[in-house]
C-alpha cells in the first residue's frame, strides 16, 4: 500500500472507526484521559506507542472533538514547537523537537486535525534539519503501521 493511499484515508474529522483492537484501545484510553482532565485530574505519566506522553493523543482527540482542554503541558509544548516548525521559524530544531511534534501531527492527521500535506511537510522538514536520519526513518516505519492500522 502506498503512503498516499494510507494517508488519504484519514480525511475524516473525529475518532476513526477501526477494527484494530490496539488502536481502538488507544483512542478509548485517550477519551478516558480527557475525562480525567475535565475532572481536574492528571493523565498517568505513561508512554504512548511512539514513546510520547499519553497527553499527545488526548490533546489531538480534544481538538478533533472541538473540546477545550487545558493542563496538558507536554502536549501543549509539542504543539507550540509544531507551530514553529510549520512556520519554519524554529532555530536549529533538534531530533528532540521534531519527533514529538511530528508525533502530534500524526495523531492530528488520523483524527482530521491536519492533512497529508502537513504531515509530508514535517517529514521533509525533518530530513532537511536532522543529520542522523535513522531515528526519523524508524519513527516513520512505526507511523505508517499506525496509519494503516487506524483505518482498517
Amino acid at each position: 500500500m502506498r503512503l498516499e493511499h494510507v494517508i488519504s484515508m484519514t480525511s475524516k474529522k473525529g475518532i476513526p472507526k477501526t477494527k484494530n483492537k490496539v488502536i481502538k484501545e488507544l483512542f478509548n484510553r485517550a477519551t478516558s484521559d480527557l475525562g480525567l482532565v475535565k475532572k481536574g485530574k492528571t493523565i498517568p505519566d505513561e508512554k504512548g506507542p511512539f514513546d510520547e506522553s499519553r497527553e499527545f493523543l488526548a490533546f489531538e482527540v480534544a481538538k478533533a472533538l472541538e473540546m477545550p482542554v487545558e493542563g496538558l503541558s507536554k502536549a501543549e509544548e509539542a504543539n507550540n514547537v509544531l507551530g514553529l516548525l510549520f512556520r519554519d521559524v524554529h532555530d536549529e530544531p533538534s531530533l528532540e523537537d521534531i519527533i514529538p511534534s511530528i508525533t502530534l501531527c500524526l495523531y492530528g492527521l488520523v483524527l482530521g486535525n491536519y492533512d497529508e500535506e502537513d504531515f509530508r511537510y514535517l517529514y521533509r522538514y525533518s530530513l532537511r534539519h536532522i543529520r542522523n536520519q535513522s531515528p526519523i526513518e524508524s519513527w516513520l516505519r512505526k507511523a505508517l503501521v499506525f496509519l494503516a492500522a487506524s483505518n482498517f
